[in-house]
């Protein structure tokens, strides 16, 4: 059922294994030659800038080949810049501790909590009981309950934790076709069709959703570190939701309106839908403790996020989203809820849960700050910047659709966290010269690199349904060429037209 010939993925694995061979061997060599043949002094770089300029490209080489694992190459700047004589190690290593990788590690156990108690599978059902078991409700369902999850959780982690339940609603649909003729409708193009939609709804929706939160996806936390550590402005959760939530709030239903009109499915219900979506809740058993616990915590995380500015008034103390995160983190580790009897008390999540994390992202948190820091102290970005100059004087809705268009067709082919932590600092320095506010063009182009809905490679979520082998290359890039062009036309619209309202009520 569209599934891909194995030729097909032979021949895109070759394809990348060469990729990743070139890149491997293409990054240090650009290094080097950046080293050996660019002239400094005059109006060329500095000594400083040209050592940054060509630990990027191989860093960037590298990110965009993933000829190694993306974390492994984030340590480059720990021994690059010392050797380089660009920062002392104290320097280089201090953005791995930078304060925003926390919200990223306390949001991690918290998406983790919801997992191991399978509180995220019971709010799937119950969106799907609300809203009704027809196939396109269906599909709307999951796509909602996935996108809400995603906005707290790793979109990586709310696609696994969403595509078994997918699944078994596809397996129901199977069950009722009938020779080609369909019981209800069913005939194999209409399963097909809603295999498809619903699965390809799963990925969509998990990138769609994070894109809502500083913490929903990587290019996201990318903007704020950047933006406070250089720009010297603190994004709060709130502003964050205040000016990307507009962009969600279309996106998502736009998504599903693609997706159910690519892939018609003519068949009126699914017979048992609605007595399967009861059955899985009556097996999940009433809310067990352990589910209230996560439904209290990820409440009180969600209630400082929001309002840790008030908080902060009230109490006279810094609340930041860090120590919110870590908060709900030590909350669910260490607090019992039970008597493990002689075992000692029982916690909501255990350790060996946690550490099941994806630390190879806060590496990457951390390699990208570090260069983003030396960039920017050695001016590197102001003298890139410089050359972009000539595009100053362009209406500012062109530039957003110039670059958002860009962002989304890089990121369909490189990793969007590495093409975001790459640009920041480059279009800062522009913004300026552009005539763009540094912090919407800043917002545009991370919102933008999620935006990848075409290819395998361009989002994990992507890659995930893809691995399931049930979705075909042509319906993925069918829809997601579709859904692109709207999402930069959305992004556009909202951050080009509306862009100053929502940062002024934001207070950006």
């Amino acid at each position: 059922m569209g599934q891909m010939p194995q030729n097909g993925e032979d021949g895109m694995a070759r394809a990348g294994g060469v990729i990743r061979w070139v890149g491997l061997v293409a990054g240090p060599l650009a290094c080097v030659a950046i080293l050996g043949f660019v002239p400094t002094g005059g109006a060329g770089l500095t000594d400083p800038q040209r050592s940054v300029l060509a630990l990027a490209a191989w860093m960037a080489l590298w990110w965009l080949s993933e000829a190694v694992p993306l974390s492994a190459t984030a340590l480059l700047p720990l021994v690059g810049l010392p050797v380089l004589g660009v920062m002392t190690m104290r320097q280089a290593a201090a953005p791995f501790a930078d304060e925003l990788i926390f919200v990223f590690l306390g949001g991690f156990i918290v998406g983790v909590a919801l997992e191991a108690t399978g509180l995220h599978r019971r709010i799937a059902l119950v969106a799907m009981l609300a809203l009704g078991t027809t196939p396109r409700r269906l599909i709307g369902a999951v796509m909602l309950a996935t996108g809400v999850i995603s906005m707290f959780v790793s979109n990586t982690a709310t696609t696994m934790m969403m595509l078994p339940l997918g699944l078994s609603m596809v397996k129901l649909a199977e069950d009722q076709q009938s020779d080609g003729q369909g019981g209800g409708g069913w005939d194999a193009r209409c399963t097909a069709n809603f295999g498809a939609a619903m699965l390809l709804g799963i990925a969509y929706a998990a990138t769609i959703g994070g894109m809502g939160t500083p913490i929903g996806t990587p290019p996201n936390l990318v903007m704020v570190g950047y933006a406070r550590e250089v720009l010297g402005i603190e994004v709060t959760f709130r502003q964050w939701m205040i000016v990307a939530m507009p962009v969600v709030l279309l996106l998502l239903p736009a998504a599903w309106g693609v997706l159910v009109l690519l892939h018609p499915i003519r068949a009126k219900g699914l017979s048992g839908g609605k007595r399967f979506v009861r059955e899985e809740l009556r097996a999940l058993g009433p809310m067990r403790r352990e589910e209230w616990a996560v439904v209290g915590v990820f409440a009180l995380a969600v209630i400082g996020w929001v309002f840790r500015g008030q908080i902060s008034a009230m109490t006279g103390r810094s609340v930041s989203d860090a120590l919110v995160a870590i908060l709900a983190a030590l909350l669910l580790l260490c607090v019992p809820i039970r008597s493990g009897g002689v075992a000692g008390p029982r916690m909501v999540l255990t350790w060996a849960q946690a550490e099941k994390l994806p630390w190879g992202v806060l590496l990457f948190f951390g390699g990208g700050l570090s260069m983003a820091s030396a960039i920017t102290s050695t001016k590197l970005d102001a003298t890139l910047a410089a050359h972009l100059g000539a595009l100053g004087g362009l209406n500012v809705v062109f530039i957003l659709l110039v670059v958002c268009a860009a962002m989304t067709l890089v990121g369909e082919l490189a990793s969007n966290v590495a093409l975001a932590t790459m640009m920041m600092p480059i279009l800062a320095g522009a913004a300026g010269a552009l005539g763009v506010p540094p912090l919407e063009l800043l917002i545009a182009a991370a919102l933008a690199s999620s935006l990848g809905f075409a290819l395998p490679v361009a989002t994990p979520p992507n890659a995930i349904v893809f691995a399931s082998g049930r979705i075909g290359m042509h319906r993925m890039m069918r829809a997601g060429i579709v859904l692109d062009v709207i999402g930069v036309l959305l992004l556009v619209g909202v951050l080009g037209l509306g862009g100053r309202l929502l940062m002024g009520w934001a207070g950006l």
